[in-house]
């Protein structure tokens, strides 16, 4: 069984342990035990490659990590008797995460055992052991006996004797184990007080990013039966202490969350409860914090919030809802008791895919819209994001400003929490103007309103809600509200003008047929509005001479270029899908695509070849253009699109063009894709990501092998990037529970047979995406 600092990480404490206790003992009374140094010579003999010992002590090995960095830990084995102390004994053994683990309160013994004076809780192994009774004070714990009891009483009162914050995060542990009627399940409201204004929980990091503050939590769903109990008195041992009074802190807890982890956890909460309630006949739309995030807003939030429009499926209340979710799916929803120790319960998604000690749960909000709908829920005014169903972005706007509103309001570190954000959701919006739809003037109205306050608090944000104002009066009979702008007026850095924006995003362009409902018009741009001279929101930049003021990047013109590529396919009755460097760096690779690699799908009756694709699309657009190959024999001709000045700078692509290749099905094992394969990225249709991951490494293992051309050779090294870039990306943590390599229409039997004889050299010649391709079932 695994004891002290292990098992507390299986406890969802946030600790990262620094090395293995293991227990182990006998089988019998009668049989001999083991010595420590017995057991780890056969671990040692049975698995040579990852255990060794060392200096009397058995070392595990991970060959992923790479010297100089620390590649091992120490495993220490821990000989018992037969029959064990009490605490060791089968009965009292938990399983967490699969693996055996000794119960909460030895835990917290082994753990306050190592404290004995009060300077030493001033010590970084203080503040170590006061996150670990904070985080263990929600967990179950199982009685064991009096004596074991009593000898954990001695240590918590000599711990509660050093300060009052300390009674207070032991209290619970001394009611449990003087026997009262306590919960420790039920958390104290008078601990998590002191906890939240005491200097040892937290440390401030309001320099990142992400703002939110993301507490440990625990990882599976919680026993909601045993009933919640008020705060009872401190036995007489342990003197009450006056509350602190909880204060809204921007901190970060003492070991910090993967961002990561947090958005695919609060992403597969949305699709799992999206397709739940699609297949009941109950329509849900995507708005508030949730829509923002999957508009491309960084941060991930901590609930998913969804509104429910009635009239559609049964006419059921919230709760009903919610009951239905957890009777159909007990392994993915559950009721938590709330965070103040309330009668009030919060629904949660769990996410199997999330291992402990990172939080795998997020909570999720229904909100149920009356008949008649209000005019932002309303059909002709939503959109498609991903295949998910979401407000349009004005509302998105709207929702988000009163959060700026209350951080302007607090503290220092708050305002500049608030400088870092408001570049970022500004520049994300405007990669989506063209989900930018108009509502109704009275809407309008409201949103100007709310723009008129914003400014009037926060004057620089005037300039990034510009575009907005300017559409809002685009369709207002009349310009009552007034919105005070800089007296200067502002330029969009390399983006479209205002009035381009508006025209784009007021047209109704054709659905995809890949997506029914999706709004399509051509990327404006995915830059942000450059803040004024002097603005406290945004850094200054020495801006290149060769740039203009309307000029826009690689990745902006080559978006631009495949929706016109789309746009002519799907005139012509053409299904496509793009792969390669522009489908990676719209899942999110930073590489900046260097062509336009699109698959396409003509109808099975037609004669449609890629040659007379590419003819097609030369003769719908008179930027297009063919050129012959370099190779004299070659039978085909490569397609470019011209690059002016009108369009981007000069030395955007090489040589003033961006080479787009048409593909059919068939070539280089690449599948023909049904409409509900595609997915969709920032309007544009992409492959799944498990087939352009393959893909990827086929690339990387076939430039390698192009000794005798250098300049193609030299590419793998940029292919080999990109698969490490995408085995680090959210899109697959997913992969590693579907698996979907056994799917015969995305791989082929001899396309999967290479890709696994690919994985292998690739992960010798990188070892660090070992594991990953581990996880991923290679």
């Amino acid at each position: 069984m695994l004891i002290k600092d292990v098992a507390a990480s299986l406890y969802d404490t946030a600790l990262v342990p620094m090395s293995v206790h293991v227990a182990f003992i006998p089988r019998t009374s009668s049989s001999r035990g083991l010595s420590a140094g017995e057991v780890a010579q056969i671990i040692a003999q049975q698995n040579p490659t990852k255990f060794r010992v060392r200096k009397s002590h058995l070392r595990y090995f991970e060959h992923s990590i790479l010297p100089p960095k620390q590649n091992w830990c120490q495993i220490t084995l821990v000989p018992l008797s037969h029959p064990p102390p009490r605490q060791y004994e089968s009965d009292f053994i938990q399983y967490r995460s699969g693996l055996p683990v000794v119960s909460v309160l030895p835990v917290a013994f082994d753990a306050i055992s190592d404290i004995q004076t009060a300077p030493k809780l001033k010590k970084p192994k203080g503040k170590k052991l006061f996150q670990l009774l904070k985080a263990l004070s929600v967990c179950k714990p199982i009685a064991i006996d009096d004596e074991f009891h009593g000898a954990l009483l001695v240590h918590l009162n000599r711990i509660a004797s050093f300060s009052p914050e300390w009674r207070g995060i032991v209290s619970k542990f001394v009611l449990f184990c003087q026997g009262e009627p306590t919960s420790i399940q039920a958390t104290s409201e008078a601990v998590d007080m002191v906890a939240e204004g005491a200097d040892v929980e937290s440390i401030s990091d309001s320099e990142d990013d992400d703002a939110e503050e993301d507490e440990t939590e625990p990882s599976g769903p919680i026993d909601t039966r045993a009933p919640t109990v008020a705060e009872r008195p401190l036995p007489a041992s342990i003197t009450p202490f006056p509350a602190v009074q909880p204060t809204v802190a921007l901190v970060r807890p003492y070991i910090k969350k993967k961002r990561q982890d947090r958005q695919v956890v609060v992403s597969n909460a949305t699709r799992a409860v999206v397709r739940l309630l699609q297949s009941r006949g109950i329509n849900c739309v995507l708005h508030k914090r949730i829509a923002a995030f999957e508009y491309g807003i960084r941060n991930a939030p901590g609930e998913v919030e969804l509104a429910i429009l009635k009239g559609t499926g049964q006419h059921l209340s919230k709760d009903q809802i919610e009951r239905s979710l957890l009777q159909e799916k007990p392994d993915l929803f559950a009721f938590r008791p709330s965070e103040n120790g309330g009668t009030q319960r919060i629904f949660c998604y769990f996410d199997p895919t999330i291992a402990p000690p990172t939080k795998n749960h997020c909570e999720v909000v229904f909100t149920l819209i009356e008949i008649p709908l209000t005019s932002k829920y309303q059909t002709d005014r939503l959109v498609q994001l991903n295949g998910l169903l979401a407000v349009s972005l004005l509302p998105v706007v709207v929702d988000t400003l009163p959060v700026f509103l209350e951080l302007s309001r607090q503290g220092r570190a708050a305002q500049k929490l608030l400088r870092q954000v408001v570049p970022m959701f500004f520049r994300r919006c405007s990669t989506s103007m063209e989900a930018l739809l108009p509502i109704d003037e009275a809407y309008h109205r409201e949103a100007l309103s709310v723009f008129n306050e914003t400014c009037n608090s926060i004057p620089d944000l005037a300039q990034h809600l510009k575009p907005f104002v300017d559409f809002c009066r685009k369709f207002m009979s009349s310009t009552d509200n007034i919105v005070p702008m800089p007296q200067e007026t502002t330029q969009l850095s390399r983006s479209a003008s205002t009035e381009q924006i508006i025209s784009v995003a007021a047209t109704n362009h054709p659905p995809l047929s890949v997506a029914e409902g999706l709004r399509t018009s051509i990327p404006i741009s995915r830059s942000s509005v450059v803040a004024e001279a002097g603005s406290r929101f945004s850094r200054q930049r020495r801006k290149r001479k060769s740039q203009t003021a309307g000029a826009i990047n690689r990745p902006q013109a080559a978006c631009i270029i495949a929706r016109r590529v789309v746009d002519i396919l799907h005139s012509l009755g053409v299904g496509c899908a793009l792969f390669g460097s522009l489908a990676s760096h719209l899942y999110g690779n930073q590489r900046y695509p260097q062509d336009v690699d699109m698959l396409t799908f003509p109808p099975s009756e037609s004669m449609m070849t890629q040659e007379s694709l590419k003819e097609a699309i030369v003769a719908n657009d008179s930027q297009f253009f063919l050129k012959d190959a370099k190779d004299p024999q070659a039978t085909y001709r490569v397609l470019y699109f011209q690059v002016d000045e009108d369009f981007a700078p000069k030395r955007t692509f090489r040589s003033n063009r961006c080479k787009v290749d048409i593909l059919i099905p068939g070539t280089m094992h690449l599948p023909a894709l049904s409409p509900d394969m595609i997915q969709v990225r920032n309007t544009l249709p992409v492959i799944p990501y498990s087939l352009l991951l393959l893909h990827k490494v086929q690339a990387w293992d076939d430039h390698r092998k192009m000794t005798d051309e250098p300049h193609k050779y030299e590419k793998h090294t940029i292919d080999a990037k990109d698969v490490l870039n995408l085995l680090k990306s959210e899109h697959v943590v997913p992969l590693r529970q579907n698996r979907p390599w056994a799917d015969r229409t995305l791989f082929s039997e001899e396309f999967y047979g290479l890709s696994r004889q690919r994985v292998r050299e690739f992960y010798v010649a990188h070892p660090r995406s070992m594991q990953e391709f581990i996880n991923l079932g290679f």
